[in-house]
């Protein structure tokens, strides 16, 4: 299994976020960390704003009202990776 690079308060943001259902600040937080490693070029709110929609469709199917932290964290490693591996292509 990979290991999302979300230290011990990042974790637990996640969880808690989660577990409220607070979907936009726990797709945020792990879209915040998709940015650190890839650098976009230009358009960042764009980038953004396609990543959240594919979080949000991904995300649809996880939503659970009794989460345990490993499941968050297994979901937030997974969706992590995923978006790492999204290309955004910037039209001219």
């Amino acid at each position: 299994m990979q290991v999302a690079p979300f230290n011990q308060q990042e974790s637990s943001a996640l969880l808690v976020n989660f577990q409220q259902q607070n979907y936009h600040q726990f797709s945020y937080g792990i879209i915040r960390k998709v940015l650190e490693a890839k650098h976009y070029h230009s358009n960042e709110s764009l980038v953004v704003n396609a990543l959240m929609e594919v979080m949000g469709n991904v995300l649809d199917q996880f939503k659970v009202a009794d989460a345990d932290p490993e499941f968050v964290q297994q979901l937030s490693a997974g969706l992590y990776n995923l978006l790492l591996q999204v290309e955004c292509v910037e039209a001219n």
